[in-house]
Order: structure tokens, then C-alpha cells, then sequence
């Protein structure tokens, strides 16, 4: 058995590499967004 708390670190971890992965994808259409309103 994997101790509770390894247990969570691991997705918290595995979360965390989600969302970066999310926000680089965002981060181009973002800045396009930005510059095509100005």
C-alpha cells in the first residue's frame, strides 16, 4: 500500500504538470487575442 499522503502528492503533481500544460497552450491564443484587439 502507498501511503495517503505519497498518494496525494503524486496528484497533486500530475495536476499541476495538467495545468502548465493547459496554460502554454492558452498562452499563444491569449497574446493574439491582446494584439488584435489593440
Amino acid at each position: 500500500m502507498i501511503p495517503k499522503q505519497e498518494a496525494i502528492t503524486k496528484s497533486e503533481e500530475q495536476l499541476i504538470a495538467y495545468l502548465k500544460e493547459q496554460i502554454l497552450k492558452l498562452l499563444p491564443l491569449y497574446e493574439l487575442a491582446l494584439r488584435s484587439t489593440i
